[in-house]
């Protein structure tokens, strides 16, 4: 029975031993092969990262462009539709200056000269019954004047911003006075001197 044991053992000792020196051979031819896979998967990885930031890159320039371009067509439709505001401002204004001419116009045709007779009579101590008189040796013949300059004279005494000597004076005659009054008395007026 010894023999038997020492038999096994030296079975067990010769397999163990043989497998043992396999075992270091199958290492040895998989760890070449595991080494060059590690370096492969290295390689594909950094490979991989080097892609991944050239697409990072690639993106943030192109989100840039994209910005620069939609700031640019923002700025121009800005400015464009600035423009078109400022054209249409320009002819809005046209348009309201021309009818406030038509209107002025059409107020300064339409006069009452009966009225205006009427309006003189408080005059006429200063003026004369023809306006030909200088009022109180100060004032000028205003016979002579046409309809516009004795509307704005008449205003800018009302308004206080028109007269030498006797804008106190007329001022406070004319506070009385409205528009018709003075358009009314200065188509009146003109037509003392024809």
């Amino acid at each position: 029975m010894q023999n038997r044991l020492f038999l096994i053992a030296l079975c067990y000792v010769l397999i163990g031993c043989g497998g043992g020196s396999d075992k270091q051979s199958e290492k040895q031819e998989l760890s070449v092969p595991l080494e060059n896979l590690n370096k492969n998967t290295q390689d594909i990885t950094s490979s991989v990262a080097n892609t991944t930031l050239k697409i990072d890159e690639a993106a943030k320039e192109a989100i840039q462009k994209t910005e620069d371009i939609s700031q640019k067509a923002d700025t121009e439709n800005i400015e464009k539709a600035n423009q078109k505001d400022k054209d249409a401002m320009q002819k809005a204004n046209e348009t309201i200056s021309q009818t406030v001419q038509k209107a002025a116009s059409a107020a300064a045709s339409s006069y009452d000269l009966e009225n205006g007779k009427k309006v003189f009579k408080r005059c006429i101590p200063c003026h004369g019954a023809k306006a030909n008189l200088n009022a109180v040796g100060k004032s000028q013949d205003i016979s002579k004047w046409n309809k516009e300059s004795i509307t704005n004279a008449l205003k800018g005494y009302k308004e206080g911003t028109y007269g030498g000597a006797m804008k106190t004076t007329m001022t406070s005659l004319l506070k009385v006075l409205n528009q018709q009054d003075i358009t009314d008395v200065a188509s009146y007026i003109s037509t003392l001197g024809e």
